[in-house]
């Protein structure tokens, strides 16, 4: 009968800890939004979650990433149309030696503009993944609680 009752009474302890644990998560504010997660700070003290500046911050870096994106396909779209000129040019000349070398400066001239695009492209990114985790801490929000890790990487091929 003993042991009957210390098994009740660890079923019980451990289905509180797991409703305690989860009773963050499930909890639901009035006007239907997920309630403010707290957090520690170094000192002990609480600090809540804003919701709406992480919305603020991600929107900011969602149209920093797609300003730089327009921007690449714009200087991108330059580059093959000074290309496209450039070979056309070139193939008019009659000397192959000349013609060659016009060939080749109208490549070269675009692997450049290409690489300008991409460096400012990757430094646009870098920079809006900067802003954002500075205000990302601003809003009380760590890594984890918001797409960070898996966003940045994904950008990492744009």
């Amino acid at each position: 009968m003993k042991a009957s009752l210390i098994k009740k009474t660890i079923a019980v302890a451990v289905l509180t800890t797991a409703v305690m644990g989860l009773a963050p998560a499930l909890a639901q504010s009035t006007d239907g939004q997920a309630a403010p997660t707290p957090m520690l700070t170094s000192t002990g003290a609480r600090k809540t979650l804003d919701i709406a500046c992480v919305q603020t911050a991600v929107n900011k870096r969602e149209t920093a990433i797609g300003a730089a994106w327009t921007a690449k396909a714009s200087a991108i779209s330059s580059a093959l149309s000074a290309r496209a000129s450039a070979l056309s040019a070139a193939w008019q000349i009659a000397t192959a030696k000349d013609r060659n070398a016009a060939v080749k400066a109208a490549w070269k001239a675009y692997a450049s503009a290409v690489s300008v695009a991409n460096k400012a492209m990757r430094t646009a990114r870098m920079g809006a993944w900067s802003a954002f985790a500075a205000d990302r801490k601003a809003c009380h929000a760590t890594a984890s609680q918001v797409d960070s890790a898996a966003g940045a990487a994904a950008d990492a091929g744009l």
